[in-house]
């Protein structure tokens, strides 16, 4: 999105705002963990930034790329720690804000990953986004990591994880690695996610940003999709779509 409007950020914010929609973020999805990359990976992310800055939007959701390195170095978390940290401090100062998104096959996938990474990485600039259904996936708890890490998390991508359909069938990688589509990603509800302990363990934090309804691949039709996450939002966890929420 950011190649195609490139120069033309007013045309799409234009195209928002007749909508009454507002862009919440943007994803880097680059596998920015191997040496070499890093002045490419930094500008990569930086022209990004100055599209969300243009856009008047402030995250920045830095994916750490797949596939998960194989053997796993502790360089790879030092070419991403550079990384991170420059396009942090430089995001910060246009206004927008560096996450790191945990994500399953990815250098940053296991508990112990986020542990590493955020004791290496400079956390007055670069924070955490939340996406329970991928820690579920790696066999973490989520709660835990919003309530150890709570004071950090400044974004969160929310769906559900079906232990139904993590099958060996579905967990088969491509040529290039990964696994593709992730058909374990579904409707809020529709999964083994406990959402009302995550949303709490984050309001206990006085986290104060997005909940942006995610999913990869649904097994039903895009309004139905709608209807349910809509509903589980309203009349499980509260939340007034129409409004402010806390």
């Amino acid at each position: 999105m950011v190649q195609e409007f490139a120069g033309r950020e007013a045309e799409i914010k234009a195209m928002l705002d007749a909508r009454g929609l507002q862009l919440a973020a943007l994803y880097s999805d680059d596998n920015m963990c191997e040496p070499g990359v890093e002045s490419e990976a930094i500008e990569r992310n930086l022209e990004i930034v100055r599209f969300l800055q243009a856009m008047g939007s402030d995250i920045l959701v830095y994916g750490p790329g797949r596939p998960r390195p194989d053997p796993i170095e502790t360089l790879h978390y030092e070419v991403m720690k550079r990384i991170v940290n420059e396009v942090g401090r430089a995001s910060q100062e246009m206004g927008v804000t560096t996450t790191i998104h945990p994500h399953w096959q990815t250098l940053i996938q296991e508990r112990d990953d986020i542990t590493r990474i955020f004791d290496m990485v400079d956390t007055d600039v670069v924070k955490l986004a939340v996406d329970p259904s991928h820690m579920v996936k790696a066999g973490y708890d989520p709660i835990e990591v919003c309530e150890i890490y709570g004071e950090i998390v400044r974004y969160m991508h929310i769906k559900d994880f079906s232990q139904e359909m993590n099958t060996p069938e579905n967990n088969g990688v491509n040529d290039e690695g990964f696994t593709e589509p992730l058909v374990w990603f579904t409707e809020l509800g529709q999964g083994v996610i406990d959402h009302r302990g995550v949303v709490d363990a984050l309001r206990g934090a006085d986290y104060d940003g997005w909940l942006t309804v995610e999913i990869d691949l649904s097994q039903t039709t895009p309004t139905k999709s709608l209807e349910i996450n809509s509903r589980y939002l309203m009349d499980e966890l509260g939340f007034d779509l129409a409004g402010e929420n806390h």
